[in-house]
């Protein structure tokens, strides 16, 4: 049975040049941050993609791709949160010359195991077997495996990383909801407002509580899929689109 699409997609274009990401790289498409957007992720965090980036890698000639998801974990609740054996994560590349938001190019991520030996398998960069919401998984191409939070792969080639990360978006909830308070969920720790302070989270310093702004995500984590591969692998010149879906 085809695993179908679960969440909207995080997407954005990114340009060569001489075989480097360019900082200021046109942008095609964009969503922004999402944490817990709606209910059905508010009840399965591992269900809800957080962010994608795209970023020069150790060296010009690669490129790290990035997604997260899961966020935010208390770190109490990050000793107990694992990836979801029972999902499809993938990272999506168009590389058409003219992007048309269609993936030419797949990385497949499954996990097995449900604790902190949970194995981890990336698949791709490789052709999909389907494009759009229903995806099947591959079984071709080059694989890197194994234990979560640890580096696996080649320095060389591929190389993974799945596990927990602080989660690097930033956002002033507090504000935000005084601008959009219906977006304010019922439950979970975005349900706390801010500048309300705990032991992980550091006080609001220079200023009052109503002028301070506060990072409301300083001292929450993510579980975050890390992949660094030479770009050339992906594309040589030109655009390339790039975003993360989940599927199960």
């Amino acid at each position: 049975m085809l695993p179908t699409l679960r969440s909207r997609r995080r997407a954005f274009a990114l340009a060569l040049v001489a075989a480097a990401v360019g900082a200021t790289a046109g942008v095609r498409a964009l969503r922004a941050s999402d944490h817990q957007d709606t209910p059905e992720v508010e009840l399965n965090q591992r269900m809800d993609i957080n962010d994608v980036y795209a970023f020069p890698g150790a060296d010009p000639t690669r490129i790290t791709l990035v997604m997260t998801t899961a966020s935010p974990l208390t770190p109490a609740a990050s000793a107990t949160t694992f990836f979801d054996p029972n999902l499809l994560y993938l990272i999506k590349v168009d590389t058409n010359t003219v992007p048309d938001g269609i993936e030419d190019l797949v990385f497949q991520i499954t996990f097995s195991g449900n604790d902190a030996n949970q194995q981890v398998t990336v698949r791709g960069p490789v052709k999909p077997n389907e494009t759009g919401t229903s995806n099947t998984l591959v079984t071709t191409g080059a694989t890197v495996s194994g234990t979560i939070n640890s580096n696996l792969g080649s320095a060389t080639g591929t190389q993974v990383f799945a596990g927990l990360r602080a989660d690097p978006f930033f956002i002033d909830l507090t504000q935000f909801f005084n601008i959009l308070n219906d977006r304010r969920p019922a439950t979970g720790p975005l349900a706390v407002s801010q500048p309300a302070q705990t032991s992980w989270r550091p006080a609001c310093t220079g200023g009052n509580a109503g002028t301070c702004a506060v990072n409301t995500l300083n001292g929450l984590n993510a579980l975050g899929i890390v992949i660094e591969l030479p770009i050339a692998q992906l594309k040589t010149s030109g655009k390339f689109g790039v975003w993360g879906t989940i599927a199960r």
